[in-house]
């Protein structure tokens, strides 16, 4: 195997030279056929022939071997990390010796008096360029620095203005960048090298972000903190942050009774956009504060409240329960008053990590709103309990325990300290007598969200159709004259 492989090396080897070599051995031929000589610049008989033949030829031969040259150190340079401007630079010089070998050798002129002849024409046209050869060096510079590769992501500050996205190229005259929206950005070499580049790819590919909110001293530090940590963990579930290093949350400080707190999480910024999760870090902290009745902004209260034990008030307020119970998809077809009576006669409950909130196969009537924390849901397994889902703040389980009587199907597990809406047969029941075609509304909500697999109830309703699911509520909440 290893024998057919040096083969094929060998191979490719040669068709690559293939063409070079034709060339140079016809340059050869016709050279040795016109002069007697297979070297044309050294065969003196040339002089006998005009100058189109009598340079020309040799000149060509010249060119020839040069083709040859820089052809087979591109080969020998493939195998190397040699960037692609160093390969042309290779090339230029190639061609430049070759030029110099003619002038020295097939035209008889002093190569040192040619460079004197041309210094006042070179500092000339050096100066209309000089812009071209400013980017021409920086550019070897750039190329020289392994700081910066191609298909590294960078920050660019450049005269106040900000350049964010993927290194793409590093050309003879620009530095070449695809930003998000796949637009090209063209900065020239010497800016480049003047401008302040973050690159976010070296050493790792894990980058810092921060996102910062605003909350009311008024609530408890430890329960805020403990709600945005469930934020980033739900946000790192989902891959927009990385697991590694771990996202934090720290006060940022004191601002006239707000208490800023930040949000720090690693991106990698090849396959998620930072702005995206930032915006999604933000949107989640936001959707669970306000899940917990947590505003953003100082509220005026004219009334007093007594002291109680630290968490013993929370979610006290009709309104912060009517808004989380909103939230729940299974409770969108309340109406605002509905939604008010439902939420008078939730009960607030709360579990320690580790303890079990419902287990596989046990009776139940009710079903469980998350406000704080998260829950773990779990089957058992040939070899222990498995984690099938998560339950993050605004989702809910138990559906169809409180719909129908249905037995759980499976264990839900605190993972840290949970606070739950636990919403019971005897809250929903004068309900839904008051207005009974809502029944068909939630039976029909409850079957297409099972046919879209979104479910996370954990109540045995396998197999259900409209119907039943429709029958099975009128039975157990005993509506006979259900619509």
């Amino acid at each position: 195997m290893i024998e057919w492989i040096r083969v094929l090396k060998a191979l490719r080897f040669t068709r690559a030279l293939l063409w070079p070599l034709t060339i140079n051995a016809m340059a050869a031929a016709v050279c040795a056929a016109l002069f007697g000589s297979a070297v044309g610049w050294n065969a003196a008989t040339r002089t006998g022939y005009s100058p189109w033949i009598g340079n020309g030829l040799p000149f060509l031969q010249i060119l020839a071997l040069a083709f040859l040259a820089n052809r087979l150190l591109r080969i020998i340079a493939s195998g190397t990390t040699l960037p692609k401007l160093g390969l042309q630079l290779v090339s230029v010089l190639v061609y430049f010796l070759a030029i110099a070998v003619s002038v020295s050798f097939v035209f008889n002129e002093s190569l040192g008096t040619l460079l004197a002849a041309s210094g006042i024409a070179g500092l000339v046209v050096g100066f209309a360029i000089r812009g071209l050869l400013a980017d021409l060096f920086s550019g070897i510079v750039l190329h020289l620095d392994s700081n910066l590769t191609v298909g590294d992501w960078v920050d660019v500050s450049l005269r106040g203005k900000e350049f964010r996205g993927k290194v793409l190229d590093i050309q003879w005259r620009t530095v070449v960048i695809t930003d998000r929206s796949e637009n090209l950005v063209l900065i020239p070499n010497s800016e480049f090298v003047a401008a302040t580049v973050v690159n976010r790819s070296r050493p790792t590919i894990a980058t810092e972000y921060g996102a910062t909110l605003t909350v009311g001293s008024e609530y408890d530090r430890r329960r805020v903190v403990a709600i945005l940590e469930t934020a980033l963990a739900r946000v790192t579930t989902e891959g927009d942050v990385l697991k590694h290093p771990a996202a934090s949350v720290r006060v940022g400080g004191l601002e006239g009774g707000l208490v800023l707190y930040r949000m720090f999480y690693c991106v990698d910024p090849g396959t998620t956009a930072p702005l995206r999760a930032q915006s999604t870090v933000i949107g989640t902290a936001i959707d669970f504060l306000k899940a917990a009745g947590i505003h953003l902004y100082p509220i005026q209260r004219t009334h007093h409240c007594r002291l109680t034990l630290p968490g013993h008030d929370r979610h006290t307020e009709a309104d912060i329960r009517q808004q989380t119970l909103a939230n729940v998809r299974l409770l969108s077809v309340l109406s605002h008053d509905e939604l008010r009576l439902l939420a008078e006669a939730t009960t607030l409950r709360s579990f320690r990590h580790g303890q079990t909130v419902m287990r596989s196969g046990e009776a139940g009537e009710s079903m469980m709103v998350v406000v704080e924390g998260r829950l773990e849901v779990t089957t058992d397994g040939p070899e222990g309990p498995i984690a099938v889902a998560t339950l993050w703040p605004g989702e809910c389980v138990g559906e169809m325990s409180l719909l129908t009587g249905a037995p759980r199907s499976a264990t839900v597990i605190a993972a840290g300290d949970v606070f739950l809406f636990e919403v019971d047969k005897a809250a929903l029941a004068p309900i839904l007598a008051a207005n009974q075609p809502l029944v068909k509304n939630i039976a029909t909500l409850i079957e297409t969200r099972h046919a879209g697999n979104g479910n996370s109830d954990v109540s045995d309703i396998s197999g259900s159709k409209p119907e039943t699911v429709l029958t099975k509520i009128i039975n157990f909440f005993r509506l006979l004259h259900s619509q």
